[in-house]
Order: structure tokens, then C-alpha cells, then sequence
């Protein structure tokens, strides 16, 4: 899951969860397949792994809160480190994420 989440795979996303798969699996890094997402800037899958089932986004990663990264960076933190031209659009997007998840 976190390598289809990083190279933006979403029909393999999808057929993981379908099969199973556990959306807030940790790598050995500490990292969610949401949070690879954020950082490839792959919102569509965010999105499929957000609308996987209840309670995705209210999970917590131990002591830190979901969508956080191994260092804990919140979803904006993560996204400042991944500037380019399409910022504006990346903004707008998680916007959205954050009305949804209430943020």
C-alpha cells in the first residue's frame, strides 16, 4: 500500500483496501500510505484512502495525530516542503481535505 500510495497507483489502492488492506499501516519509517500521498502530492489517493471507511481519519498514529509524518509534521508542514508551480492548486485541494476532516 505505501508503495502504490507514494507512486500514485490508484486502482492499486483501491484493490488493497478492497483486499484488506489496513489504510494506517506503518513502514519502518513511521509513515502512513496517506502521509506518502501528501508528500508525492497523490490527493487523489489521500482522497480513496480517507473515504475507505469510518474512522480513518480520526485514527492515531501512537502519539501522533493521523496524517502526520515519522517527524510530525502536520498535513501543511508536509506540503511546504513539496513547493512548485502548482502550489495554488495543492492549496485548494487540501482545503477541501481539511473541511472534510474538519481540521
Amino acid at each position: 500500500m505505501h508503495y502504490a500510495s507514494a507512486y500514485g497507483w490508484a486502482e492499486c489502492v483501491k484493490a488493497l483496501l478492497k483486499a484488506g488492506a489496513d489504510p494506517n499501516q506503518q513502514n519502518l519509517w513511521n509513515t502512513t500510505p496517506a502521509s506518502l500521498a501528501i508528500q508525492k502530492c497523490h490527493y487523489r489517493i489521500l482522497d480513496i484512502i480517507l473515504n475507505a471507511g469510518p474512522g480513518i481519519a480520526a485514527k492515531q498514529q501512537g502519539d501522533q495525530p493521523f496524517l502526520s509524518d515519522a517527524n510530525g509534521r502536520d498535513l501543511v508542514s508536509q506540503h511546504l516542503l513539496h513547493f512548485d508551480k502548482d502550489t495554488v492548486d495543492h492549496f485548494q485541494i487540501l482545503t477541501s481535505l481539511f473541511k472534510r476532516l474538519k481540521i
